[in-house]
């Protein structure tokens, strides 16, 4: 029964992948589910934590207000809007000299909110139904879309900080009845949306706690008295929070939506590894990650403890978010180096992060609670303990990365909080120049910064050290990554084991490697820099120029040559980057060019004839054949586009534009016969072939070509090859009668010309 089940599945699986349409495939994949063909596919239970923004137009229902019933002093009242520290509620405790520097986290309520009673419309949903539909589409690649129906739940856990505005607080529930009916039978069963409010830390002056109730209290109150001051209020201390990171996703993978997802897989496939997968609601393009995941899974014969394929940011050469695109892409690259020699060196992303649930569980054992990372560092908290775990593997993969939006915090500076600024070549699309490349380094998280890479290499604990003072040890350690001497080396030994010492060393050096070939390859050049001034000359907009096109124009020949006017920039700017890349990239066509007096257009024009009206022209004759083609036909009168097709074929056969010129010179014949078959040629001139098409045939050639001729035409034939008198001259030599015998020196020696000729017979 087993296996009949199985072969049926296999069967519908088939119907599956010639099958299209979304209704069918939704059934067959149910069917497939009922059979479970799926039993050993890995399964993924998606947690997101979704902050859902304010609109731009807050909902109808307008916050209340108070008549003062006394309970605050009337001096309450009367606080100077521009400083805190007069403030009567706050929800920062001041530091030295009365500055507010540090921020206090917030508070999970672990409470879910109650389902609105009204119900809008899915189209009204802006995270729930935007984020499913992007991950039923992007999740898998094609030849994986059933697996989102399969092997893939999601809990999304909607959250927003309890304001004093209940405006702003409605803001939740809105979404939350947007996205309480989505009526998609794609999506509906394969998800779950709760919301929670998490709350900020109040204190008044004497920095004493203070329940929210109260504070709200004095907002109202606040708000009939001064709207203004009431707005300006609540800003000013609503804005002075960490928002509790850990927290939300604690909440979140202990919440008994994800537990039901995860006791559903394990009853429906015991077999299957189960894995919690952290994702953001703000993903742009989830780039097929799960069918990277199901790809490294089935190259690891091992469980995969935790696993990554990271991320990248969004920004193309266009747009202020290049920079950051660059920034990310090189951060990424040098995270997967790392990992190759230290699985755990780096920092893995939540954004991107599976990790196994354990078999027994109904969730992570394991916390992403830690008081000393301040609410933050959510991965890390949780990777210190799922370590411990005996047998663990982790993968940072150089797979499909998830694309992400710039976070606030990677435009600006860690220390400063200023915002990074690139130049406005490179967030055209220019290469970056030698301070834009220092400017990368400041991007949050990013490993392109030798100071968060040697950090992050003790951030998981991913080896043991005998030296507890981490802050030393990195100091050794940055010794060595600048100056990787032997006594360096040796000094390092105290402190890890020679295996780790030998890791850390093959890392430092594919990740130099890595940040030379980058600077090598992308680094502005003084050619760049005169490009991009005679474009400013010109008036030209950086950002309408590709990138490589700005690459081929940075080349020092090409730069020279636009320099002294010799090529007119405006037309490369307009030309195709193929035909810049055959025209611009030969100095063979440079110098044909000044020969034969052809300017760029001109050039670019054969070159585009070419390529139109020549099929695959390009594969087999470049423009410097072109030139030399069109030279000869300018000065022979011939139809160069006529000439250029006989010209590809015959380039096709390995030989020279210069031999078919000289050839087609000597005469066209040669040309056609060495493209066509000569035989044909020769038996449409038959009875009087060329002389030029002769030297082409060989005698079966012209036995054949004889025998399709009729008898008279092949008399002529035969005359005008002298074919006659060879057949005569054979003639006499068979019947000797009609011969003169007179002469000796005619026969082989010791022949007898009677006899011989009476033997032929």
């Amino acid at each position: 029964m087993t296996t009949l089940k199985h072969l049926l599945a296999s069967v519908l699986y088939l119907s599956i992948s010639l099958c299209h349409a979304s209704d069918d495939i939704n059934e067959l994949g149910k069917d497939l589910e009922n059979l479970e063909v799926f039993d050993s596919k890995p399964k993924f239970v998606v947690n997101v934590i979704a902050y859902v923004p304010t609109p731009s137009v807050l909902p109808d229902q307008d916050s209340s207000d108070e008549e003062d019933d006394h309970t605050f002093e009337p001096e309450s009242f009367d606080f100077d809007e521009n400083d805190l520290t007069t403030y009567p509620f706050r929800t920062i405790k001041p530091g030295k000299k009365e500055l507010y520097d540090e921020k206090e986290l917030g508070i999970v309520e672990r409470v879910d909110c109650e389902e609105p009673n009204i119900l809008l419309d899915k189209e009204k949903s802006r995270v729930v139904f935007p984020f499913l539909h992007k991950l039923k589409t992007q999740a898998f690649d094609r030849h994986d879309n059933l697996q989102f129906s399969s092997s893939l739940r999601t809990v999304i856990g909607l959250n927003r900080p309890r304001s004093l505005s209940t405006r702003l607080n409605n803001v939740l529930f809105q979404e939350m009845a947007a996205s309480k009916n989505l009526s998609d039978p794609i999506l509906e069963p394969y998800y779950s949306r709760f919301a929670f409010f998490w709350n900020y830390r109040w204190f008044d002056k004497k920095d004493n706690c203070v329940p929210y109730q109260q504070v709200r209290k004095f907002y109202k109150q606040l708000k009939r008295k001064s709207p203004k001051k009431a707005k300006v209020f609540r800003k000013m201390t609503e804005q002075k929070t960490l928002v509790p990171y850990q927290g939300l996703r604690e909440y979140v993978k202990n919440h008994a939506s994800t537990k039901h997802f995860i006791t559903e897989f394990r009853g429906k496939s015991p077999s299957s590894r189960i894995y919690l997968s952290l994702l953001d609601s703000d993903t742009l393009n989830f780039n097929s990650i799960f069918s990277s995941y199901l790809r490294i899974i089935k190259q690891n014969p091992q469980a995969i403890t935790a696993m990554t394929t990271g991320y990248i940011f969004q920004g193309n050469g266009y747009d202020e978010d290049y920079p950051f695109h660059i920034a990310s892409e090189i951060d990424r690259k040098i995270r997967v180096s790392v990992a190759r020699h230290l699985p755990l060196g780096v920092y893995y992303p939540e954004p991107n992060l599976c990790i196994l649930v354990p078999t027994g569980h109904k969730t992570l054992p394991e916390s992403f609670i830690d008081p000393k990372l301040n609410g933050a560092c959510e991965s890390v908290a949780l990777l210190r303990s799922v370590k411990k775990r005996t047998g663990t593997l982790f993968v940072f993969a150089d797979d499909n990365p998830l694309v992400t939006t710039v976070p606030e915090r990677a435009r600006l500076t860690k220390s400063h909080k200023t915002e990074i600024e690139f130049s406005d070549e490179f967030k055209k699309g220019a290469s970056p120049t030698e301070r834009d490349i220092e400017r990368l380094k400041h991007v949050s998280q990013s490993h392109f910064n030798s100071y968060v890479l040697l950090t992050n290499l003790y951030i998981n604990r991913a080896f043991k050290m005998t030296d507890k003072n981490f802050g030393h040890f990195k100091g050794i350690l940055n010794k060595f990554y600048k100056t990787p001497t032997h006594e360096n080396f040796i000094e390092l030994r105290q402190y890890v084991s020679q295996e780790t010492l030998n890791s850390l060393s093959r890392a430092f050096e594919d990740v130099k490697q890595i940040i030379n070939e980058f600077i090598e390859e992308n680094q502005r050049t003084l050619n760049e820099e005169t490009i991009i001034q005679i474009l400013e000359d010109k008036g030209i907009d950086l950002s309408t120029i590709e990138k490589e096109k700005m690459q081929i124009f940075a080349d020092e020949s090409v730069t020279k040559l636009i320099s002294d006017d010799v090529l007119d920039l405006d037309e490369l700017i307009e030309a195709p980057i193929q035909a810049l890349r055959d025209i611009l990239y030969d100095q063979e066509i440079f110098e044909l060019m000044e020969e034969y007096n052809v300017p760029f257009s001109e050039a670019l024009s054969l070159y585009n004839d070419c390529e139109e009206n020549l099929d695959g022209f390009q594969t087999t004759i470049d423009l410097r054949d072109v030139l030399l083609l069109n030279n000869f036909c300018e000065e022979n009168g011939e139809d160069f586009l006529e000439l250029a097709e006989k010209a590809q074929e015959f380039l096709g056969l390995g030989e020279t534009i210069e031999n078919f010129i000289k050839l087609y010179q000597d005469d066209p014949l040669h040309i056609e016969c060495m493209i066509g078959d000569p035989t044909d040629i020769g038996l449409d001139q038959a009875p009087d072939i060329d002389p030029v098409v002769m030297e082409y045939l060989d005698e079966d050639d012209i036995a054949w070509i004889r025998e399709q001729l009729g008898e008279t035409d092949q008399v002529l034939f035969d005359t005008n090859l002298g074919l006659n008198d060879e057949y005569d001259e054979e003639d006499d030599d068979r019947y000797g009668e009609e011969y003169d015998y007179g002469n000796d020196e005619d026969y082989p020696e010791n022949s007898d010309p009677e006899t011989d000729g009476e033997n032929d017979f």
